[in-house]
């Protein structure tokens, strides 16, 4: 995760899967080695949304993408 943090400077991690289940043990330590490895750690948190976490990531994504580039070219 410490590599991770470094290349891509994600400004959110979130646990999912079994993962998530064990959010309670895991994000405090995962929390506390990433402040220690990385100089601006990312936020942790555990999914929300258990079972539509890929499709609700998948529409943001579409979002996002769709407010930078528009889907339709204008005509004029």
């Amino acid at each position: 995760m410490g590599n991770v943090g470094c290349a891509l400077d994600p400004e959110r991690i979130v646990l999912v899967g079994g993962l998530r289940a064990h959010a309670d043990t895991i994000l405090p330590a995962l929390r506390e080695r990433l402040a220690a490895a990385v100089r601006f750690p990312p936020d942790v948190v555990a999914a929300r949304f258990i079972q539509d976490g890929a499709l609700r990531g998948a529409a943001a994504l579409a979002l996002d993408i769709g407010a930078r580039e528009p889907l339709v070219e204008d005509a004029r």
